[in-house]
């Protein structure tokens, strides 16, 4: 005959729960711990956007006559020398005249010298001369300052519009002095920032590792193309601690990631910002004493996206448990802390 097993009591198997929840309890929770120093904290400001990195001169090269093209002279990274020629229209005709009313002027240049002729007549052949040069000038395209061409888009044979007709720059060109980086900040931040702001800039196109900067420019104007996002510009130059920058190995273009400095303390006890909990005016973080979570209240000073100055509620030394992923810190909580390097 086969026997059932006795079933347990109500107070057995109250009991039982009991074991089973204590003993869940008292797993220790897996959590990472840094300790509190006394570091240089910093309170910065971002761009909104990625900046860009400009030239300080640029322009936009076309021809201002109608024509075919005859020649066209550079390609894009060609380095070019002011008033060198870029491009031309088929100007045979133009350079005819040109050159006739030159040689025109100079032999009326003689007579008056001779007395032969008034002067009237020479200021009128000077005039002249001036207008077949200026429309020979219209069928051909130099440099307005020592450059460097960064876009052509002219084909031999083709009928090129004016720059104001066309959706590409015929020939664009940029100065070789030292590059600007522009960037856009919220309206709320334009107050904090002031020319001669440390700032770090980071390139990608040119490295990983940031460029020294500093503020050049603050526009107090804010724009209101974006209703909802309203920014004001601010520019920025390479600072002068890190050496000479050649401008060439800073594409223009380029996108820049910029990080302002509005302000900085000295030997501040300082915690990452992430380890922070709570609303403003009530922060606390979770400590770790004898190998448990133990919340603390603190008050905050200076800070950025990465570290915060604690004014109260900590010691140097102090190991500070990071908030992990998968659980919930609960004041006195069992942890197992692993130590981690900071900063």
């Amino acid at each position: 005959m086969k026997m059932n097993k006795p079933a347990l009591s109500p107070l057995l198997a109250v009991v039982f729960f009991l074991a089973t929840l204590t003993s869940a309890c008292s797993k220790a929770v897996q959590v990472k711990a840094i300790k509190a120093q006394k570091i240089r904290v910093e309170s910065t400001v971002s761009t909104t956007s990625s900046g860009t990195v400009e030239a300080d001169q640029q322009a936009i090269l076309g021809f201002s006559a109608t024509g075919r093209v005859s020649r066209v002279r550079v390609r894009a990274g060609d380095r070019v020398r002011k008033g060198q020629l870029l491009a031309e229209l088929e100007n045979m005709e133009l350079q005819t005249i040109s050159r006739d009313a030159l040689t025109e002027l100079s032999r009326t240049k003689e007579l008056f010298a001779a007395g032969l002729v008034s002067k009237a007549a020479l200021d009128e052949s000077d005039k002249a001369s001036q207008v077949a040069r200026a429309n020979l000038d219209r069928a051909v395209i130099r440099a307005p300052f020592d450059g460097l061409v960064t876009e052509v888009n002219l084909e031999l044979g083709e009928l090129p519009g004016t720059p104001s007709q066309t959706v590409k720059a015929p020939i664009r060109i940029v100065d070789l002095g030292e590059r600007i980086i522009r960037g856009s900040v919220d309206e709320v931040d334009l107050g904090r920032i002031k020319v001669g702001n440390a700032a770090r800039i980071r390139i990608p196109a040119v490295r990983a590792e940031p460029f020294e900067a500093e503020v050049s420019r603050v526009v107090p104007f804010v724009s209101t193309i974006k209703e909802q996002d309203r920014t004001s510009q601010v520019e920025f130059k390479l600072s002068e601690k890190q050496g000479h920058v050649d401008p060439l190995s800073l594409p223009v273009g380029a996108s820049a990631d910029v990080e302002i400095v509005v302000d900085f303390k000295d030997q501040q006890i300082a915690i990452p910002t992430r380890a922070i909990l709570g609303a403003t005016g009530k922060r606390f973080v979770f400590i770790l004493q004898e190998g448990h979570a133990v919340k603390k209240e603190i008050k905050t000073g200076i800070h950025n996206y990465e570290r915060t100055a604690v004014t109260e509620g900590l010691n140097e030394g102090d190991q500070i448990i990071l908030p992990p992923d998968d659980a919930e810190l609960k004041d006195g909580m069992k942890v197992k802390a692993e130590a981690q390097p900071w900063p």
